[in-house]
């Protein structure tokens, strides 16, 4: 470690802090909305208004899963973060005693050498202050992230509960005493026991089913006309004020989700300088920032919109996970080989043990997760099973419900689906920290991603986040939260992450997948919170047969995939020239 080293990582640590200095904030000024009285007297008939309760229930649940979507632990955010405000002073408390040392060298040393010590020792006590100002930054992030979330799970609650209890008061006011005569009570009582229970919960069982109980006399009692020409009325009136609620939270999800998201990848873009100024100090040299492929490199030739013939055997990696032990055997010359064409000689991809990815500097652990996340490694080999030079990997993302496969006790990826179609995911996050790893490893100009459905989102943030490459099969999409997420991190903006995706992903798509003609061609409400695949789009003809809607249910899957990219005949001329032995490669499929 020269003085050389110590002002680079210096000036690292400056320009990280100050890129990443300000936290971002959402608008939530929209929650004041959702004070506005509901006044149902006019609006709702009396002769339905135990269906209008019935409905509300049913409803409960949507919101009930806005809540559940706002978990966390504030105080354990709290605690961390005030832990973190204090670092700063046990990174520069010990240096009292560099100080006073240095001070007494100086007395008893004089001339060039001494000027030289002198200059580094500043340089060291200046890099250290700027240093411990890093964790106090992480820890205002932290601390916005988490006063985000409280408070607009609390504004949540409130405003359901006033809703509720708007609804119920209206109600039983409205209620002539004649019909809550002819209910026993039963009626007036529920409604009541309803009123005063919101607080205890929403959705208990045995509460709602209390409720519906002692409405169930006074529904028989009405007349069968009125109550099918009032039913209807009130299913429209339930509807849009359902709808309106919802819609005023999805605004503030999304505005919270998009703040949260961009905060966090502020502290990871801090991670980053500390991570680079700590190689510095280590005399390990600048590993340089997470950007861009190396020209030249496996990741920069695997780059590009224009479909290559390894894309076919990346498919195939994706069909193959998650491994089966003939992919890991502890001989590594009795494992699947995946043959990529247009190579020679030949090489093939074959999967890596943990054993082995951690003696490339990669913590196994990253790579399954108990919220489901799970991907592997593949290098590519020779005829002789030995990895080529220089080294190229390829990691996998796991699809939906590969997570559960590897551990059955983690919730189903469809969750993570849904989550990470509007916000940030957990999944995301940890996508993102692997690659991180993978960089850190000094393996990130030879490593390109790749995945299938949920994988393909992931593989797709691996690459945004890194510079790196990534080749996907009717990925999901990646929401604007995540596309600002990366932006911060990477001192840019959504627009120009979205821009240089097209020639860093290839997105294939077959022709019957649902879940790319959900997000490419689902209108109405729900078009905005539905996003394509990221990169550039490579349309391949399915083989599968129309299904229910005239969809196929098999036309998601990685089988429709390898085959119609094996009958595609783009994509067979292309691989044709680029090999001889494609027409038998070919006719697999």
């Amino acid at each position: 470690m020269t003085r050389a080293d110590i002002e680079q990582a210096r000036a690292i640590l400056s320009e990280g802090t100050a890129a990443h200095s300000t936290v971002a904030s959402a608008d939530i000024s929209l929650l004041d909305m959702l004070g506005l009285a509901v006044n149902l007297s006019d609006a709702i008939p009396l002769n339905v208004i135990q269906f209008a309760i019935h409905y509300l229930v049913e409803k409960m649940p949507q919101f009930q899963s806005i809540m559940d979507a706002l978990k966390g632990d504030g105080a354990s955010i709290k605690s961390h973060a005030e832990g973190l405000k204090g670092a700063g002073s046990y990174i520069m408390d010990p240096f009292d005693n560099v100080r006073s040392g240095a001070n007494t060298a100086k007395e008893q040393w004089t001339g060039e050498a001494s000027s030289e010590f002198t200059s580094t020792v500043s340089a060291f006590e200046a890099a250290c202050q700027n240093c411990s100002e890093i964790p106090p930054v992480i820890a205002e992030f932290e601390l916005a992230t988490g006063s985000y979330v409280g408070k607009v799970r609390e504004l949540v609650r409130s405003g359901v509960h006033e809703l509720i209890d708007a609804v119920v008061v209206a109600f039983v006011t409205a209620i002539p005493d004649t019909l809550l005569a002819a209910a026993g009570g039963g009626i007036s009582g529920g409604l009541r026991g309803m009123a005063e229970g919101w607080s205890e919960g929403w959705s208990s069982g045995g509460f709602f089913s209390g409720v519906k109980g002692a409405l169930s006399g006074g529904a028989k009692g009405a007349a069968q006309g009125a109550l099918d020409a009032a039913v209807a009325s009130v299913v429209a009136w339930a509807n849009v004020l359902v709808a309106d609620y919802l819609d005023h939270f999805a605004n503030i999800m999304k505005a919270m989700t998009t703040a949260c998201s961009k905060n966090m990848a502020h502290v990871r873009g801090l991670g980053q300088a500390m991570h680079r100024a700590a190689s510095l100090l280590a005399g390990k040299g600048d590993p340089g920032e997470t950007m861009s492929a190396g020209p030249g490199s496996y990741a920069d030739t695997m780059g590009g919109a224009a479909a290559q013939p390894a894309d076919i055997a990346l498919a195939q990696v994706n069909q193959e996970f998650p491994w089966g032990p003939e992919d890991i055997d502890p001989d590594p010359s009795k494992r699947t080989r995946t043959p990529i064409p247009g190579t020679e000689p030949p090489q093939y991809y074959q999967a890596l043990t943990d054993e082995e990815i951690a003696k490339l500097g990669i913590d196994p652990s990253l790579l399954n997760k108990d919220d489901g996340f799970t991907a592997g490694m593949v290098q590519v080999v020779g005829a002789d099973g030995k990895p080529v030079e220089p080294p190229r990997y390829s990691v996998v993302m796991g699809g939906s419900t590969d997570g559960q496969q590897l551990n059955s006790t983690v919730d189903e990826d469809w969750i993570e689906d849904g989550i990470g179609a509007v916000s940030m995911s957990q999944q995301s996050a940890d996508a993102m920290a692997l690659a991180t790893a993978v960089n850190q490893a000094g393996l990130g100009d030879n490593t390109i991603y790749t995945g299938h459905s949920l994988g393909g989102r992931l593989a797709s943030v691996a690459a945004m986040g890194t510079g790196s490459t990534a080749v996907t099969f009717n990925a999901a999409g990646v929401s604007d939260p995540t596309y600002e997420a990366i932006a911060t991190m990477n001192g840019t903006t959504a627009d120009q992450v979205r821009a240089d995706s097209m020639n860093q992903i290839r997105a294939y798509q077959t022709t019957d997948d649902p879940l790319t003609y959900g997000q490419q061609g689902i209108g109405g409400p729900m078009a905005n919170m539905l996003h394509d695949a990221a990169g550039t789009h490579i349309t391949v003809q399915g083989t599968t047969q129309p299904g229910i809607g005239g969809l196929p249910l098999n036309g998601h899957g990685t089988d429709n995939m390898v085959q119609g990219m094996g009958h595609d005949h783009r994509l067979r001329d292309q691989y044709g020239n680029a090999t001889e032995g494609w027409a038998d490669f070919a006719n697999q499929y």
